[in-house]
């Protein structure tokens, strides 16, 4: 999803809904928002794809929810 070596791991359920699924790639796709609240963490690409990642305590499958990865920055979890 991201470029330069930056990783965003899901570790939580998640669902992934796109406006048209024939036109809606995620290669080349900008991320253009991104919410959050105790539910879920919302990020909405610039061709309507848009990433929904349960943050209940029901939809963790490991000890973190994300991990966000970017070469020679410190390491972002959300748990």
């Amino acid at each position: 999803m991201f470029e330069e070596g930056i990783t965003l791991n899901i570790y939580n359920s998640y669902e992934v809904t796109f406006k048209d699924p024939e036109r809606s790639p995620l290669t080349g796709s900008i991320v253009v928002r991104v919410e959050e609240t105790t539910e879920e963490a919302i990020i909405v690409l610039d061709n309507g794809v848009c990433v929904k990642v349960a943050l209940t305590s029901d939809a963790y499958f490991g000890p973190e929810a994300m991990q966000l990865r970017v070469p020679g920055k410190s390491i972002v979890i959300w748990s």
